[in-house]
């Protein structure tokens, strides 16, 4: 809305600007009316109430973040953000075991359900169709969960999300052990798919959200590491149950209704854990969002500018994913067809690593590794199931050395090592099959492709999809990305026994071989280094790497009002008036977007203050010493 005007169109609201920089310093504590105390980083105007765009008395949040920045936190502020009673660094690690704690629902159905899947056949008499249908439905209906939970994580919150995802793996996991038909088993499993895709999207975005630059990969990393213990779990489990219970009917129901147990757990856990403060911001719940940052950083002033940098985030690819708008939040329309450039060059690269992960055939093996043992000349239930066990245990050795190696060699380094290894393990699983190996080598070949794709292509697919959108479409855009990797791996699970038949298990391995090696040039080419950078970062670099014009929608922090500020810096951005924090009374406000800024003014501890109007726009200029300015509408 514009600012008051007299009869002849000038402003009434501030007086016109001096051609020369002001004198006015106001000192730390110093009160001045209209302004508030100590404006180390920006400053208030009054308004009065038929300029306030906003009806209901309703507050734009984000010019709560102006009340943040433009004074030193009260007390009482800094008292709502202290760590409390663990350190940072214990809380973060403490969120990022219980949410990926969802990644073992994923894990534990898989490796239980490849010796469920035997005593099932056998008990139900299931035709190899319907077997295949039972197996591979579950990723097939989590790439739907997936889409829910992008959405579901968005609108209501990370934890909120999660706790939705337990709620449904419970009902689907009860269902199927009480199961007395073919038909109630495959609706329970097709709920327990929609618990399992909506977990797998929320969890790394979770962790990704909560967790600093320098271990955000490895802890990111821990949701594939769960997977594994969870297949490693189910493998155990499936071996003891053959072992020790005797009914057929039995077996498969305990190994089944053993997967309650890890959602009880998660659910009990985020009664403690904190939202996602990248989050609650997005949200405009900016104190909130603030007082994780303060229990997440130890350091007050690092947890500030991290505040300050999620913001401009948030502004700027939130203004250009709703049009200028980032009061409402992104559609698909603006997911699938962005705007926004750099949404576009990250979801290129998020929908590739979803898509070559899947295809390099790696949930055959995990799925039907008794069937391929079998073919390879190993007949007795207990060596094939004691030998799938042996594919967990490699494949999760595989995991801990990724996550021990993410922030040390960085993500594309190990991306390429293990496309490269996962193309020579496959071509030497098909020869065993050729020159009809037994059925030892052909193990031990197995193991080893499962560890060459579990120190890379596994464990990062999705470190990296959760680090490369920004923040207003992370939800959506991760879930498309788990879309395509859950449909595909359903597809292929669904199918992999009737491609064996078609093409002989030997042909089969050998086409995901070929596909493996065609990845390499993916990961070569498109995958950007996300290692040590901030998320705010990682979307700058994005649009460097795919040399994008900068939106203009966004926040431009490199305006010049030439000779009018004495070629001071100004950042500008939109109209924004709220009710401040601490009196109620309605302001306009802004912040400075530069860091290095906010710094300086910090240490001096004073702003010249400048009042006026600027190429037709009524502000405030405050003034550091370091002769830049932020400018306040």
């Amino acid at each position: 809305m514009p600012a008051p005007t007299d009869a002849n169109g000038k402003n009434t609201l501030l007086p016109p600007i001096s051609a020369v920089p002001t004198s006015t310093l106001l000192q730390p504590g110093q009160d001045h009316e209209g302004f508030s105390p100590s404006p180390s980083y920006g400053a208030f105007v009054p308004v009065t109430d038929e300029f306030l765009p906003l009806g209901g008395g309703d507050e734009n949040a984000w010019g709560q973040v102006g009340r943040v920045y433009a004074s030193e936190m009260s007390e009482e502020e800094e008292e709502d953000v202290d760590p409390g009673r663990i350190s940072a660094t214990a809380l973060i690690y403490l969120c990022a075991l219980c949410s990926s704690l969802t990644s073992v629902l994923l894990g534990y159905d898989v490796g239980v359900m490849s010796a469920a899947i035997l005593d099932i056949e056998e008990d139900m008499g299931l035709s190899p169709l319907q077997a295949e249908i039972l197996v591979g439905s579950l990723n097939v209906i989590a790439a739907f969960g997936g889409l829910i939970a992008g959405k579901a994580s968005d609108a209501l919150g990370r934890k909120t999300a999660i706790a939705i995802a337990c709620g449904i793996f419970i009902t689907g996991a009860g269902g199927m052990t009480l199961s007395m038909t073919y038909a109630q088993l495959l609706t329970g499993r097709l709920l327990t798919g929609l618990g399992v895709g909506c977990g797998f999207v929320v969890a790394p975005v979770y962790i990704t959200e909560i967790t600093p630059p320098h271990i955000r990969g490895k802890l990111v990393a821990l949701t594939d590491i769960m997977i594994n213990i969870g297949i490693l779990l189910g493998y155990i489990t499936g071996f003891a149950c053959q072992e020790l219970i005797p009914p057929v009917w039995l077996k498969w129901r305990i190994m089944l209704g053993l997967g309650i147990l890890p959602p009880a757990v998660i659910v009990i856990s985020l009664t403690f854990l904190p939202e996602s403060p990248r989050w609650l911001i997005s949200r405009g719940r900016i104190r909130e969002g603030y007082q994780v940052l303060g229990r997440v950083i130890d350091d007050p002033i690092e947890a500030k500018e991290t505040l300050q940098a999620i913001v401009k985030s948030v502004q700027s690819h939130g203004n250009a994913a709703n049009g200028g708008d980032n009061n409402e939040e992104p559609g698909w329309m603006e997911v699938l067809w962005p705007s926004d450039k750099v949404v576009g060059a990250a979801l290129f690269v998020g929908l590739g690593l979803g898509f070559w992960q899947q295809a390099s055939g790696s949930e055959a093996a995990v799925y039907y590794s008794p069937h391929v043992l079998e073919a390879a000349g190993m007949t007795s239930r207990g060596l094939l199931l004691a030998g799938t066990c042996m594919v967990g245990v490699f494949k999760l050795l595989g995991e801990v050395l990724a996550a021990v190696l993410i922030e040390r060699v960085g993500r594309r380094p190990l991306f390429l090592l293990s496309s490269i290894t996962s193309t020579l393990t496959l071509l030497l699983i098909a020869q065993s099959f050729f020159l009809e190996w037994s059925a030892i080598p052909t193990l031990v070949v197995l193991c080893a492709f499962m560890f060459c794709f579990s120190i890379g292509l596994g464990p990062l697919t999705f470190v990296v999809a959760a680090e490369v959108f920004p923040m207003q479409v992370r939800g959506k855009a991760v879930s498309l990305v788990v879309f395509v990797n859950r449909l595909l791996s359903g597809l292929i699970a669904t199918s992999f026994l009737s491609i064996s038949q078609a093409l002989t298990p030997g042909g089969a391995f050998l086409m995901f071989a070929l596909i493996s090696l065609a990845s390499v040039f993916f990961y070569y080419f498109c995958v950007p280094e996300t290692q040590g950078k901030t998320l705010e970062q990682i979307a700058d670099d994005l649009a460097a790497e795919f040399h994008l014009k900068k939106d203009p929608h966004s926040w431009d922090t490199s305006v010049s009002h030439g000779s009018d500020l004495m070629n001071l810096r100004v950042y500008p951005t939109n109209h924004r008036l709220v009710s401040s924090l601490s009196s109620g009374k309605l302001v306009a406000v802004v912040s400075s977007s530069d860091l290095q800024l906010m710094r300086e003014e910090r240490g001096a501890r004073e702003a010249g203050i400048a009042a006026g109007v600027v190429g037709g726009t009524s502000g405030i200029i405050t003034r550091s010493r370091s002769s830049s300015a932020s400018f306040i509408y």
